[in-house]
């Protein structure tokens, strides 16, 4: 995993969900009931840094979205994608 994606969203400012925003019901409601036994899997047992660091990027902008709607600001959602040209959208 080398992308990832910060979300707002202020219940108090209205506007879409962040499942909403995604489309997140459309997947949901496409996905197929096929249930198959899970593979055991962690970065505990093979870390992979990619997945490592673009979890802390994405985490920090969390972080630093947060901090600024909660200072008034209104951020704007990222799209955060490693091997991309561009690293925020």
């Amino acid at each position: 995993m080398e992308a990832g994606q910060v979300v707002i969203f202020n219940p108090g400012a209205g506007g879409p969900t962040p499942a909403e925003l995604l489309g997140l019901y459309d997947l949901v409601g496409r996905r197929a009931i096929d249930v198959a036994e899970r593979q055991r899997a962690s970065c505990v047992y093979a870390p992979e840094p990619a997945v490592i660091m673009t979890n802390q990027i994405i985490g920090g902008l969390m972080v630093d979205a947060l901090r600024r709607l909660l200072r008034g600001d209104n951020p704007a959602n990222l799209f955060y994608d490693a091997r991309g040209t561009r690293m925020l959208s």
